[in-house]
């Protein structure tokens, strides 16, 4: 009987404690759930002043479009074409391949260019002489006598008026030559669809007549080279010829 009386008042020791350590979990729980309700953790950011950062992964692509200088642009074209020109006149004999006229904007550079040239010279026949093979290759594959692009080349330089700038521009010292030129040279320039017929009627064939006038020594050929060689130059001077005219 004394055994089982001691056993009992263990077991209830055991529950007492039990009790009063639950009491004390449930006290201190209570006192720390009350000190986070008097101080709430601030969720405000203060400014920093400073921009925020990107999200990860956000690339910020700030896009430089380079601005070209039309005049530059339209210059390297020509420069691009003649320089093509040159090579395509050189194997034409045995290609017999028509050449693609210049577009717009370099054959309106070709009229500022023939002007620059002519008042610092006095005459730049270069000019004409490589438009005008242009149109004899062009005729002769077509078996015709057409000049198309002589014919834009001068009534862009009529409608510009440049023979009234040339006439304004050109010095005392080459008043002389430039008349001459136009009095003995310039007509084959101008009446171009009859030049080609005079030179036709030799009856050569396209190859035979390409490979007469093509030659690294033949002036035409000399014309072109020329006339990259000047645009060259006043390229690398950074000069732009229709400033240096008046003509804009």
């Amino acid at each position: 009987m004394g055994d089982k009386s001691k056993q009992a008042g263990q077991i209830l020791m055991k529950i007492t404690e039990i009790r009063l350590k639950s009491l004390l979990f449930t006290t201190i729980y209570a006192l720390i759930v009350a000190n986070a309700m008097q101080s709430p953790i601030s969720a405000e950011v203060k400014p920093s002043g400073k921009s925020p950062s990107k999200v990860s992964g956000d690339i910020d692509v700030e896009l430089q479009v380079e601005k070209k200088d039309p005049y530059a642009a339209t210059q390297e074209l020509t420069l691009t074409y003649l320089k093509n020109l040159k090579l395509q006149l050189q194997s034409v004999s045995a290609t017999n391949k028509k050449i693609i006229l210049p577009d717009s904007e370099s054959i309106n550079y070709l009229n500022g260019l023939y002007l620059f040239c002519t008042i610092k010279k006095g005459t730049c026949p270069a000019v004409l002489d490589t438009i005008f093979e242009i149109d004899l290759v062009n005729s002769r594959l077509n078996n015709t006598a057409l000049c198309p692009l002589m014919k834009s080349f001068w009534k862009r330089y009529i409608e510009n008026d440049f023979e009234g700038r040339l006439k304004y521009n050109t010095s005392t010292g080459f008043i002389t030559k430039v008349n001459e030129f136009n009095a003995k040279e310039r007509p084959r320039y101008l009446r171009c669809e009859d030049t080609l017929k005079d030179i036709f009627k030799e009856g050569l064939s396209p190859s035979a007549l390409f490979s007469s006038r093509y030659g690294a020594a033949w002036k035409s050929i000399k014309a072109v080279d020329e006339v990259i060689a000047l645009i060259t130059a006043v390229k690398e001077k950074q000069i732009n010829v229709f400033v240096a005219t008046g003509a804009q």
